[in-house]
């Protein structure tokens, strides 16, 4: 006796929606492992889409090997496409959870960091952290942080470098004490729309300088031109470091 054509008929949906769900962890995973080889490589630019593709590509996996399951335990049973789909969900489960745990949370919980620079300034900013004499960071919440940029453009601040995940902006201070954003480079450098007359331009994480006794982290960008960014001091020449108080300023 052949297949019935409803046996037949369901053994097609299981196959369907089990390739479905194989082919949805597949693209998941792979996109996932592309994020995390980019945050071990601390890479520049990570952009959000593959996260969120990548978050849809679990979700419609996880849809498709429930069905499937369900499908496969409804007389006559097929256990075997039951067992491998079970299998699967819980996979798509244990990625979706990773992938939520891992790139979601940092974001919702991340801190609100600003960076407050007094108006018209143009050249580098500079955030010396840990400085026992240093100012404090203005906190207006658990997870808000303010650094109000002196006028010379070197902060000492008591505060230590945020090790969390944070959403950075920065702000021009004027003269009535309101802020004016100032946009960050763009993502895309290539870019062919005209650019903004300031911008701030950010440089590779956390660094430390040492000279005699004196050992200081630092966090520093700049703010103004493209062409003024590209045509800065080399980094070594840029500070001037007091060994008696272990102090640093920009040189002229």
């Amino acid at each position: 006796m052949g297949v019935m054509p409803s046996t037949w008929n369901r053994t097609k949906r299981l196959w369907m929606a089990t390739v479905a769900g194989i082919v949805s962890f597949v693209v998941g995973a792979g996109l996932l492992l592309l994020l995390l080889a980019a945050v071990a490589a601390m890479a520049p630019v990570i952009f959000i889409w593959p996260f969120v593709v990548s978050l849809v590509s679990f979700l419609f996996g996880l849809a498709a090997c429930i069905y499937a399951f369900r499908v496969a335990y409804i007389p006559p049973r097929q256990l075997w496409f039951g067992y491998f789909n079970l299998c699967m969900c819980l996979g798509q489960v244990s990625a979706l959870s990773f992938c939520l745990y891992v790139f979601a949370y940092p974001i919702w919980t991340a801190v609100d960091e600003r960076y407050v620079i007094p108006y018209g300034y143009r050249g580098t900013v500079v955030v010396v952290y840990n400085v026992m004499d240093g100012e404090v960071a203005q906190r207006p919440d658990s997870k808000t942080v303010v650094y109000d940029i002196p006028s010379g453009g070197v902060m000492h601040t008591q505060d230590g470098p945020i090790m969390e995940a944070t959403r950075t902006s920065y702000f021009y201070k004027q003269s009535d004490g309101s802020l004016v954003s100032i946009e960050k480079e763009p993502l895309d450098r290539a870019v062919t729309h005209e650019e903004p007359s300031v911008m701030v331009f950010r440089r590779a994480g956390i660094g430390n300088i040492d000279k005699g006794n004196c050992r200081l982290t630092i966090g520093d960008f700049y703010v103004g031109t493209r062409e003024g960014f590209s045509s800065r001091k080399p980094e070594g020449d840029l500070f001037q470091m007091d060994e008696s108080s272990c102090k640093l300023r920009l040189r002229s």
